[in-house]
């Protein structure tokens, strides 16, 4: 029975990564093509199914916790189940924010997210998968590659930040802070998804892992 029950709790967070994931796809698309719909979608409706997710998850973890009271690796994951339903939440809200700016945007006609940013959601997104699939296949070494990569994703925000700052001020105030704000957001996705990364480290190998080596 106790396995049963981990089994419903991997397939509920698999569909809660499969909404998220879809949200980040989405939202990206949405900006590029200035699909406002979308973007609303994503603020109004998409934000709301995310919470009751979490909400729902939450609560499967703790009953699972206090029904079955698992010990050793059956208790890593449960808590890391429920770690990771937190850490989807904030991407979540993160995405939303994402979608806020992109509204704005909308409204500028010509504007076009820089290269930089680009590059920034394509590593971001292959991030977020790659953490998950490492859980789903507990492969602790592709959770290590995904934190070498969040330097790369760190670099690309740096970098972007300092366009910003040289950038043409013809653009407009607002038009550069609606970029630096998802360029921030975006970044933030990246370290959830390291966090992911090093929950999976920690269920498969039962030590800690964090910023690239172990802890005691």
């Amino acid at each position: 029975m106790l396995e049963q029950k981990l089994k419903e709790l991997r397939e509920s967070i698999n569909g809660y990564y499969l909404h998220i994931h879809s949200m980040l796809e989405n939202v990206f698309k949405a900006i590029i093509d200035m699909d406002t719909a979308q973007l609303e979608k994503i603020i109004k409706s998409d934000e709301r199914l995310a919470n009751e997710k979490e909400l729902e998850i939450d609560e499967e973890c703790i009953d699972f916790i206090a029904l079955y009271s698992p010990r050793g690796k059956a208790l890593r994951i449960a808590l890391m189940i429920l770690k990771m339903n937190n850490d989807f939440e904030r991407i979540a809200d993160h995405l939303v924010n994402i979608a806020e700016c992109g509204l704005r945007l909308s409204k500028r006609p010509g504007y076009s997210l820089p290269p930089k940013i680009l590059d920034m959601y394509e590593g971001t997104n292959l991030m977020l998968k790659d953490a998950f699939k490492s859980f789903l296949d507990e492969d602790a070494y592709l959770a290590k590659d995904v934190l070498k990569r969040d330097d790369i994703i760190d670099n690309l925000h740096s970098e972007s930040v300092k366009d910003l700052i040289k950038a043409d001020m013809k653009q407009g105030n607002e038009t550069l802070i609606d970029t630096f704000i998802i360029s921030s957001n975006l970044e933030r996705i990246a370290d959830l998804a390291t966090n992911i990364a090093e929950d999976v480290i920690y269920i498969v190998e039962g030590k800690s892992y964090k910023h690239g080596h172990y802890t005691e």
